[in-house]
């Protein structure tokens, strides 16, 4: 077991995981490292290809794992991704669900351009069954963090706006 934590930040795309994540590593008195799992399975093809339809990366799960195992037994990450069921419950320290409101969300995405994802998928896609979708994820995903940390911390945030992120830290 190593004296250094393994942070898990999750959340829908939208919800400042990175930002979070990064104001954490600079806030830490100990040294952490920030790895964007999505950004660490593009760079290090660990993949089965890229997805047209939803314009992402198809993770090769065991890839992925055998590539964050010894990091995670070292400690001392933030391990932040849009999901967190795929690791082992032995990695977590704590994880932290990070929600947004709908709206604050919508504009977010719009400003990535990742609400055209959504339309591309189904061209009647309204706004409000994009909002569907992300309640069911979240619903689906808080029943998951409850059985993968059980016995660990999990800490649910709103993310409203970017000045609220070094108050969410004291949160942390």
């Amino acid at each position: 077991m190593s004296p250094y934590p393994v942070i898990i930040i999750t959340g829908t795309p939208g919800t400042g995981k990175s930002t979070h994540a990064q104001l954490l590593k600079d806030a830490s008195p100990i040294t952490l490292k920030h790895i964007n799992v999505g950004q660490l399975v593009k760079d290090n093809a660990l993949h089965h290809g890229f997805d047209e339809q939803w314009q992402s990366y198809t993770v090769d799960e065991d890839k992925l794992l055998d590539e964050l195992e010894p990091l995670a037994s070292a400690g001392g990450i933030i391990l932040d991704w849009h999901t967190c069921e795929i690791f082992p419950e032995r990695w977590a320290d704590l994880v932290v669900v990070l929600r947004c409101n709908h709206t604050i969300l919508w504009e977010r995405l719009e400003k990535r351009c990742l609400h055209l994802i959504f339309f591309r998928i189904r061209g009647d896609l309204t706004r409000s069954a994009v909002i569907t979708l992300l309640k069911r994820y979240r619903k689906t995903m808080k029943q998951r963090l409850w059985k993968l940390s059980s016995k660990k911390p999990v800490t649910r945030i709103l993310s409203k706006l970017s000045s609220n992120s070094k108050a969410n830290l004291l949160k942390i």
